[in-house]
């Protein structure tokens, strides 16, 4: 810790007194000492009602002083430091927070950018276009049709039921029943065990 310029000051002040006081012990001292009679006069200079006769100007006062006002300077930049800490780990939150929200709309813009890649990717008969001749070649695996598509094919489907689940057969193509972004579509599948 830095000590302050009111610190220097105040211990400065400290060692005066301390000097001051350790000066007019001494001559006191040297003045009673004496007997009282011959050197009298040069105790002249103290008086018995002053600082030094009373005790007001004793160490421990005078420390328990300067101990208080150091520990409100402490105090003090104790409360700084910590005002500071608040202020640094209120902008760390903040950075946090902005960055998990950028990290979470960048995440949200790659999804929808996926679905639409996937759905462009796998959309073979899409909207509401026929496809006339759909049935005179044979379609490919996953190929999905819409119901318009499906019912413009040159053929009747037949509908055939194995273990439970349901086929159409439209000359060598088979289809199932499915849902594509919640419309029903018939998606073209291999032919059923048996068949």
């Amino acid at each position: 810790m830095r000590p302050d310029g009111t610190f220097i000051l105040k211990l400065l002040l400290f060692v005066i007194a301390f000097i001051f006081l350790v000066g007019a012990i001494d001559t006191y001292a040297r003045g009673r000492g004496s007997g009282g009679g011959g050197n009298r006069s040069a105790n002249s200079n103290i008086s018995r009602s002053g600082p030094a006769r009373t005790g007001s100007m004793n160490s421990s006062n005078f420390n328990r002083q300067s101990s208080r006002s150091s520990s409100r300077n402490v105090e003090r930049s104790s409360n700084t430091e910590r005002q500071a800490n608040r202020q640094g780990n209120q902008e760390n939150r903040q950075d946090y927070h902005t960055e998990n929200r950028e990290d979470w709309q960048d995440y949200g813009n790659n999804a929808r950018n996926d679905r639409q890649d996937y759905y462009d990717d796998n959309r073979y008969w899409g909207g509401n276009v026929e496809y006339p001749g759909a049935a005179a070649a044979a379609i490919a695996v996953g190929t999905a049709l819409t119901v318009s598509a499906f019912n413009s094919q040159t053929c009747n489907p037949t509908v055939v039921s194995v273990g439970g689940v349901t086929y159409y057969q439209c000359g060598s193509n088979w289809y199932n029943q499915a849902y594509q972004e919640g419309d029903v579509v018939y998606v073209s599948v291999g032919a059923p065990p048996g068949y």
